[in-house]
């Protein structure tokens, strides 16, 4: 099973079994501070969902990922910042800054090691904000396809 070591409140490392997870964090210089988290995902791609700073699930496909969104108290979501860049035809950019109710999911298609111990460079990782307008379509069934909605 898919091996992942959360490091206080972010993802350091994914392993594809238990055994290179525990050797990660036998050499770890602050072991207190990993928790090492077995899976249920037997391959990649894993989806990790991140809907409170430093909280994550683990999911298989992508209809246990809508699955998982679909039973979130939009409630208990805690707004984040999100900065879209948007790049114009000219090469000109607009930076937008925007605070919203939004998860985040990322996308893991290989084992993965943060090349730096103890600082959180999850940023790096394939990931995908979703807002509440598309959190609200997929606990509603208004999608047509839940790659449109969530990717």
């Amino acid at each position: 099973m898919i091996t992942v070591i959360e490091n206080t409140n972010f993802v350091e490392a994914i392993f594809p079994n238990q055994k290179d997870a525990e050797e990660y964090v036998s050499d770890h210089p602050q072991k207190e501070k990993c928790t090492m988290k077995e899976t249920s995902s037997k391959d990649f791609p894993l989806y990790i969902i991140e809907c409170t700073f430093g909280k994550f699930d683990y999911c298989s496909t992508i209809d246990e990922v809508t699955n998982h969104i679909k039973n979130i108290d939009i409630n208990k979501l805690m707004k984040s910042k999100t900065t879209n860049i948007y790049i114009g035809k000219k090469g000109n950019s607009k930076r937008e800054i925007v605070e919203e109710l939004s998860i985040t999911v990322y996308v893991i298609d290989k084992p993965y090691i943060n090349e730096i111990k103890n600082v959180d460079t999850m940023g790096i990782l394939r990931h995908y904000h979703i807002n509440e307008e598309r959190i609200y379509e997929i606990k509603n069934n208004l999608h047509r396809n839940i790659h449109e909605s969530i990717f």
